[in-house]
């Protein structure tokens, strides 16, 4: 039969899930669907096939992200690229990236994004660096009361979605690569998991937002998305930190390169690093 490259088929999901869970599981068991399950194909996912059997996977999630103020690109957001350890070094992820590309080509999507494993791997291939972020880990004791803090408010009702669209829009607009609020997944960045609640806190000023999340492993907290368009937004968020230091030591955030948090806090227990560091891209 030998190898084989094609889109997979609902048949195929189980399988398919194993190798996921190999790959970004860390091995966790798969239990084998019920008989009266109806799995539905993964019409955005491909895998390579060797005499009939899975060897690794790829997908190709479709986006609209923003670049600029008003143009907007469609985008192949590169997901799930995974093989099994004992099928590596075969050129299967190769092969998988060069089926990505005529995929993305003919759906009209002119640009492409994925997070690597490797960015040398990667480059090899077609894809570069293309800008850093901010990875912050803030000790709240430390940051300033902000007057703005208290005037952020905890978001309960249940149109969440329609409140922070615009919101998040309009802060999108001002960067490259961005996911339209009509692609993006919402769904995912608002659930609540792990049994976590994602608590959702606005600055009625001007819009600007967070999601908090409270670790359940170290006693401290994650800001899932901060959102902020306008000096006094930014700090009335920081400010609404604050108020959660006696119950957790330090947040992790992820902010954009020209933020301006060194202009309003720094402290020697900020910690911080860039995503890819120059080492990375080398």
């Amino acid at each position: 039969m030998g190898i084989e490259i094609r889109s997979l088929s609902a048949e195929d999901s189980h399988a398919h899930n194993i190798l996921m869970n190999h790959a970004f599981g860390k091995g966790r068991v798969v239990e084998a669907p019920a008989a009266d399950a109806t799995p539905e194909a993964k019409k955005d996912t491909y895998g390579v096939f060797d005499n009939g059997k899975i060897q690794a996977a790829l997908s190709v999630a479709p986006f609209i992200a923003h670049w600029g103020s008003n143009r907007t690109l469609s985008m192949g957001g590169i997901a799930g690229v995974a093989t099994f350890a004992s099928a590596r070094g075969r050129g299967y992820a190769e092969a998988l990236l060069k089926k990505s590309l005529e995929v993305q080509r003919d759906s009209g999507q002119t640009i492409s994004a994925l997070n690597p494993f490797s960015w040398k791997f990667y480059a090899r291939h077609g894809w570069e660096w293309v800008g850093k972020r901010y990875h912050v880990k803030l000790p709240l004791r430390e940051l300033p009361t902000f007057p703005g803090g208290k005037d952020v408010v905890p978001v309960t009702q249940d149109n969440v979605k329609e409140l922070l669209e615009p919101v998040c829009t309009r802060f999108a607009r001002n960067y490259r690569g961005v996911f339209t609020s009509e692609t993006r997944r919402w769904d995912s960045t608002l659930d609540h998991s792990d049994g976590r609640t994602t608590h959702v806190y606005q600055y009625p000023g001007d819009g600007s937002y967070l999601l908090w999340r409270y670790n359940d492993n170290d006693g401290n907290g994650e800001v899932r998305e901060f959102i902020a368009n306008s000096p006094e937004g930014f700090r009335a968020l920081l400010g609404l930190l604050h108020y959660f230091a006696p119950q957790c030591e330090y947040a992790t955030l992820t902010l954009p390169a020209d933020t301006p948090l060194w202009n309003l806090f720094y402290h020697w227990n900020c910690l911080l690093y860039t995503s890819p560091s120059p080492r990375d891209v080398e």
